[in-house]
């Protein structure tokens, strides 16, 4: 897998330390000097969502663009709002850097501050983070940004934790914007729910979609040498045992068209793709004749997911959501059992092996929704998803134009649906009545795929929407 290339890289970070000598005099000089320790300690503690590219402390906007020139594009700028300051210094910081990055305001006092009854002038200016931070987020908001606000003292950890989850929150965004999603022919016909304008996408969300011909999927097919063929079976070999009809030709075939998969999405620089195999080229007809199963979940396995038929918008869905570094699975809500509130899970083939811890062993097997031609047959992965909270994600467009992220809570029941012969589970909505709660998320427009992941990831999925000028939607 060292070959895949995406935008998948560690995000690069900012801290914005603005400062403003105009009431200096309350405090003295030592203030900027305090504020800009505090500005370094807070980047020690947000090494770990990103590359620190700079910690910067202009105090003015002339200082500002200076300080943005030679950093080149930046994910992230954490504003270190301590004190008032005209928020141009910070809006011309932003500006100069080109390409917008994603904004986190971190209204930010100083380790153990207290307000004491003799609470002064001075005390006003050296601790003015409720002043300032308005002030900044107000001026981003009209420059077009949506910037994350956290309230906190620097060395306090339930205020560091929510900065930091906010810095990775803007960090996915970020990585979202930048994608590039590849469209392997053309969805199945009449799907017309699953796609969406190339341009009216890249403008909105800065997502860009890559079309892909079958021939490039046949030709990356041909091409894959033998010996590559043995170093995926022993890959294979650690993670799945092989079931009904995992042998011969058909596991040869699922193995070569994964290591295509592997070099073709590696050459598209790809985040993620939606491919319709259902076509001349890839499933039906020579050389490959099987569902390429296998090969898209090994990517999705590897945080670059992939969606069937065409699927676009849950294609962009799952990006969002492996962005956020979370496992995804493109599922179906199948069926619902009235006497339990669970919803069937399965899909067509597609898995993500970061469900299951990695000493679990899954089965690689048969597909049947796919018929058996000239002894050969497709194949997919077979597992039970574990019990625990989990989060349906999904994308669409509405009639304005506008793209909006659905999501809705819930939990995996750990319930075996083995008839289903894919990935499959029991989901229940995290809401009293499962009719009730259905009806909801189908009425929000996301269409009949999703995405699933583990966890409550409702808040991340909303504050990656509003960085991106989407909305989002939480059914329960």
């Amino acid at each position: 897998m060292s070959n895949v290339v995406s935008s998948r890289t560690a995000a690069r970070l900012a801290v914005l330390t603005p400062y403003w000598d105009f009431w200096e005099h309350t405090v003295g000089p030592a203030l900027r000097a305090e504020r800009r320790a505090d500005a370094e300690l807070l980047a020690r503690w947000l090494a770990d969502c990103g590359e620190i590219a700079a910690v910067v402390q202009p105090a003015s906007p002339i200082e500002a663009e200076q300080a943005a020139a030679g950093l080149g594009p930046l994910d992230v700028v954490v504003v270190h709002s301590a004190m008032a300051v005209p928020p141009r210094t910070v809006t011309a910081f932003i500006e100069a850097l080109g390409p917008s990055p994603m904004v986190v305001v971190f209204a930010a006092n100083s380790p153990g501050f207290a307000v004491t009854d003799d609470f002064d002038h001075g005390d006003i200016t050296r601790h003015g983070a409720t002043v300032g931070a308005p002030m900044v987020v107000g001026a981003l908001r009209r420059a077009g940004s949506e910037p994350l606000v956290v309230l906190g003292r620097l060395g306090d950890e339930a205020s560091l934790a929510r900065l930091r989850a906010a810095v990775r929150r803007a960090a996915a965004a970020a990585r979202l914007r930048r994608a590039r999603v590849g469209v392997i022919g053309d969805p199945l016909p009449g799907y017309d729910h699953v796609v969406t304008g190339s341009e009216r996408l890249r403008e909105s969300l800065g997502v860009t979609l890559v079309p892909i011909a079958p021939a490039e999927v046949t030709a990356a097919y041909e091409a894959v040498e033998p010996e590559r063929l043995q170093s995926l079976y022993v890959e294979l070999s650690d993670r799945f045992r092989l079931g009904e009809g995992a042998e011969g030709e058909s596991l040869e075939r699922a193995l070569r068209a994964a290591v295509a998969i592997e070099d073709l999405y590696a050459a598209h620089r790809l985040d993620g793709a939606a491919m319709n195999c259902h076509v001349q080229g890839i499933r039906l007809g020579e050389p490959i004749g099987v569902a390429p199963c296998y090969g898209l979940g090994r990517m999705t396995s590897r945080g670059v997911p992939s969606t069937c038929v065409g699927d676009v918008l849950t294609a962009v869905a799952m990006v969002a959501v492996a962005a956020l570094g979370q496992p995804t699975l493109y599922h179906e809500l199948e069926a619902l059992d009235y006497q339990s509130g669970e919803f069937v899970v399965a899909n067509s083939g597609e898995h993500d092996d970061r469900f299951w811890p990695t000493s679990t062993h899954l089965t690689l097997r048969r597909n049947d929704w796919f018929l058996v031609e000239d002894g050969r047959c497709s194949l997919c992965a077979e597992g039970v998803l574990a019990p625990g909270p989990a989060t349906l994600v999904n994308l669409t467009e509405g009639p304005d134009g506008g793209y909006h992220f659905v999501t809705a809570r819930g939990e995996l029941s750990g319930r075996a649906f083995a008839g289903s012969g894919t990935t499959n589970g029991g989901f229940r909505f995290l809401a009293p009545d499962a009719v009730t709660a259905w009806e909801a998320w189908a009425a929000a427009g996301p269409g009949h795929h999703s995405c699933l992941t583990i966890g409550d990831i409702s808040l991340e999925i909303a504050a990656i929407a509003r960085h991106l000028g989407a909305t989002h939607e939480a059914v329960c």
